[in-house]
């Protein structure tokens, strides 16, 4: 590790990019300090809200299976006991929206701009708006029911004995340089960043 430091150092000075290190260090340094103290959770508002969300989400997903019944995509299948157990509907298998969109119903396929394999995640959706307007309840519901899902998982998580919740953060995990977060070197903490604003378009 220290023969690969020094040889990175050498390329960083030929290359110019000295300021931009020692900006990422920095931040490094900030993000050391963010995991250490952690994110303080309002215990008293957290039952209320995930019962709240928990509402609206299980209200979105009987629309949906209303819209498309399950046995139109798939038998229900069944969880592991690893996790947790438990049916798999189409509303959150990615196995079978693909079969839905892409099989029962017959869209133009989406890849995945990394991998090239066929995805139905939030920018799937967010073409299938444009190419398909007249499906557009379907969407907006499956693309809210996801978002829920997302939230629950982050205020339902585990917090600490002191109600906070320390994740790892990485200064340079994504393409854009903003801050990626996920579980700690412990199994604690989470992406912060499944929690949605409410701002999204409509």
């Amino acid at each position: 590790t220290w023969e690969i430091g020094a040889a990175q150092r050498v390329l960083v000075k030929s290359l110019g990019q000295e300021p931009q290190v020692q900006f990422k260090m920095e931040t490094n340094s900030l993000c050391l300090r963010m995991m250490n103290r952690g994110v303080l959770f309002d215990v008293k508002r957290r039952g209320p809200l995930l019962y709240e969300l928990q509402e609206q989400l299980t209200k979105l997903q009987r629309e949906l299976l209303e819209i498309i019944p399950q046995e139109w995509v798939a038998p229900v299948g069944k969880r592991s006991k690893q996790k947790g157990g438990g049916d798999i509907y189409w509303i959150t298998s990615d196995k079978q929206q693909k079969q839905l969109f892409y099989d029962f119903l017959g869209f133009r396929v989406v890849k995945d701009p990394k991998t090239g394999n066929p995805t139905t995640g939030k920018k799937a959706l967010g073409q299938f708006r444009l190419w398909y307007p007249e499906w557009e309840g379907l969407i907006d519901r499956l693309d809210t029911a996801g978002s829920l899902e997302n939230s629950i998982s982050v205020i339902a998580m585990t917090l600490d004995h002191d109600d906070r919740a320390r994740c790892s953060y990485n200064p340079s995990g994504a393409e854009t340089h903003r801050l990626s977060s996920s579980t700690n070197a412990f199994g604690g903490g989470t992406n912060l960043q499944n929690l949605s604003k409410g701002e999204e378009d409509d």
